[in-house]
């Protein structure tokens, strides 16, 4: 039966050991979206002040705030609206799908503990994250990951059914070749808690983990 760990219950690094496998959300569970982001948007801005003669910042901090204050659905569209841009937002999506930083973004300080801890004790570990599977890619492209990628399998939730839907966590399962109480689904959001509930698999929010 599935188990939310989130509720009524401590959760400390080594209650990984009841698990033959976990699974992980990326953005926000493992390292910090919005550096890739905001970097991104950035990039976008350049590109708007370059091609239409719009000051960068103005830009910029049009998308930081908008984005701060209503999440990113339609953000591109609510720009080119405000600014009245003769652009498709298909070409600032390209931008932000295929943005390359200088610098490698690093993993959260405490996801590197979890993921040695895992690894260094060959339990086996895959990722499933929603999203663009172009863009998502790229994150992880552009994320330093040490040594670790070469340990963890990567799923895109968008090839089956985005999350909720627990389609990604049963193709885990079946190429695994795994019982449903044998997995654990690590996240930071709603949708990853209703993913895991839909599949049946416990789940534990990467901030409620006792450190």
């Amino acid at each position: 039966m599935y188990n939310s760990l989130v509720i009524g219950m401590k959760f400390t690094i080594n209650d990984f050991l009841k698990y033959k496998f976990v699974v992980f959300d990326l953005d926000n569970t493992l390292y910090n979206e919005r550096d890739y982001l905001f970097g991104a948007y950035e990039k976008i801005s350049e590109f708007c002040g370059a091609t239409f003669g719009i000051d960068n910042n103005h830009i910029y901090n049009y998308l930081v705030q908008e984005f701060d204050a209503n999440g990113r659905q339609n953000l591109f569209n609510k720009l080119i609206d405000f600014y009245k841009l003769p652009v498709d937002q298909k070409e600032l999506l390209l931008i932000l799908r295929t943005y390359s930083p200088m610098h490698k973004y690093e993993l959260y300080p405490q996801s590197v503990i979890y993921l040695d801890f895992l690894i260094e004790r060959q339990i086996p570990v895959a990722i499933l994250t929603n999203g663009n599977e172009l863009q998502q890619q790229n994150k992880i492209i552009n994320i330093n990951w040490g040594h670790r990628l070469n340990y963890i399998k990567v799923y895109f939730a968008a090839k089956y059914a985005p999350k909720p839907a627990p389609d990604g966590l049963y193709k885990i399962l079946t190429d695994f070749k795994l019982d449903k109480s044998e997995m654990l689904f690590v996240g930071d959001a709603l949708v990853d808690e209703q993913c895991a509930a839909n599949a049946t698999v416990d789940f534990i929010n990467i901030l409620e983990i006792d450190k």
